[in-house]
């Protein structure tokens, strides 16, 4: 899907981009992607600004039709940087819903298209970067090593009921190689990401899933390796009431994710690309009988048995004997 199909689909009225002056040849493009986050921007933003460059970037402001401030704010940013920043005023009317909930992947979407730099990379306007020379090491080590596809850093977690850290046995800090990020065994948090442009299409399937972050690094490791900079000083990523993901309930996190995984095998099933859509599908399989014993112990047993059919259908649908049938039943049902 290219961008103009994609407007075509998603666009129904027309994104409005401030006036400015940034040249037209960046080496980085920065995504910030904004929703009511007038208590955090201006920190993520001095954080972006106060990077020690000597090459030309922009920072692709994108805000999703904000109502507590945070659209003055971009505007007062946009208006004071108009060499560095394009600011992108989105419409709540081309939000992409999924199971009745607005999402930002439209704002993502179109901000991965409009960027022109050689390399792209991540803040979300409820994050911030903690290290000044962050961009400039990540783009120098990719421009030094043409297999790496992506660099990322160290990060640390605060929500916002204390001033501590969160502790996190999750956090990633080791490489990646090709393969790991192609099955997204680990995913580098996005805000501490910088990668190669190397996409100037994107699958319709990435804007039917909630985990769009997780297709789109499967999607970059069929270019190359993932590097992690150890040395960089982390970034910090905000859990709060406000953030999408956050106000989603357990249960319902696990069926998004379950949602997602089955986007993904269908994808590399339908691309000719056996073996990833045969572990995309294993993992479906493993979150589904989670979420199946996560039923079962809080004694929700009429959702147990729906997700146990679930379960069920989706084993029988994919099971060796129905797939190796299918390209036969599809010739004769022609």
């Amino acid at each position: 899907m290219d961008f103009t199909e994609f407007k075509s689909r998603f666009q129904r009225e027309q994104v409005e981009e401030y006036p400015n002056e940034v040249d037209p040849k960046p080496l980085v493009s920065i995504l910030v992607l904004t929703y009511n986050h007038v208590a955090f921007l201006p920190q993520c933003l001095d954080s972006i600004l106060g990077q020690k460059v000597n090459f030309k970037l922009e920072i692709l402001l994108a805000d999703d039709e904000s109502v507590d401030g945070t659209q003055e704010i971009c505007l007062q940013y946009a208006k004071k940087y108009p060499g560095l920043i394009r600011f992108f005023q989105h419409k709540k009317i081309n939000n992409i819903q999924i199971n009745k909930l607005d999402t930002g992947i439209f704002n993502a979407l179109y901000s991965l298209y409009q960027a022109k730099g050689e390399y792209i990379a991540y803040c979300d306007g409820d994050d911030l970067w903690g290290d000044k020379t962050k961009i400039h090491r990540q783009v120098n080590f990719l421009q030094q090593n043409p297999d790496y596809i992506l660099s990322y850093h160290p990060v640390i977690y605060f929500n916002d009921q204390s001033s501590l850290p969160i502790k996190n046995k999750n956090i990633l800090n080791k490489d990646l190689s090709s393969e790991e990020l192609k099955k997204v065994i680990q995913q580098p948090l996005l805000n501490t990401v910088c990668f190669r442009n190397n996409m100037k299409n994107y699958p319709a399937e990435i804007t039917t899933i909630l985990n769009s972050d997780n297709f789109l690094i499967s999607l970059l490791g069929h270019f190359g390796k993932g590097k992690y900079l150890e040395s960089i000083k982390p970034s910090t990523y905000r859990i709060h009431s406000g953030g999408i993901w956050s106000m989603i309930s357990k249960e319902k996190k696990f069926l998004s994710k379950i949602q997602s995984l089955k986007t993904i095998a269908h994808y590399y099933g339908q691309n000719n690309q056996k073996e990833l859509s045969k572990y995309f599908t294993t993992e479906v399989y493993m979150y589904q009988k989670s979420l199946i014993f996560i039923n079962w112990k809080n004694k929700t047993y009429i959702k147990m048995l729906k997700n146990l059919l679930d379960y069920s259908i989706y084993s029988i649908a994919n099971s060796p004997i129905l797939l190796d049938l299918k390209p036969y039943l599809s010739r004769k049902m022609q």
